[in-house]
């Protein structure tokens, strides 16, 4: 992929469901995390290929893409995308997650 873009993460805790340990009280359970690397492209002229995908590919780099064609060709004719590429999900440890 070429152009400029933003790299972002997100994290999602795993966990059991709550437990009830008196009225209005609970407890949560966790067992690691989820991590995903989110990159937002302000414009590319290449979009990612099946091959690219977690489902197409075992090598695959990601879950999800989306993009729109913007409304701009470069100087050599080709047209110009953005949008957004999320990455595999990374198991962690719930404490590696930034701020925990």
């Amino acid at each position: 992929m070429d152009g400029n873009y933003y790299t972002a993460y997100t994290y999602k805790l795993r966990s059991a469901g709550a437990l009830p340990m008196s009225p209005g009280n609970f407890l949560v359970q966790t067992f690691g995390a989820n991590k995903n690397e989110i990159k937002s492209y302000e414009a590319t002229t290449t979009l990612p290929k099946t091959e690219d995908f977690v489902g197409a590919s075992s090598d695959g780099s990601y879950i999800s893409a989306s993009f729109q064609r913007l409304p701009h060709l470069t100087s050599a004719g080709q047209q110009v995308f953005s949008g957004q590429t999320i990455g595999k999900t990374i198991f962690i440890d719930e404490d590696d997650i930034p701020g925990s």
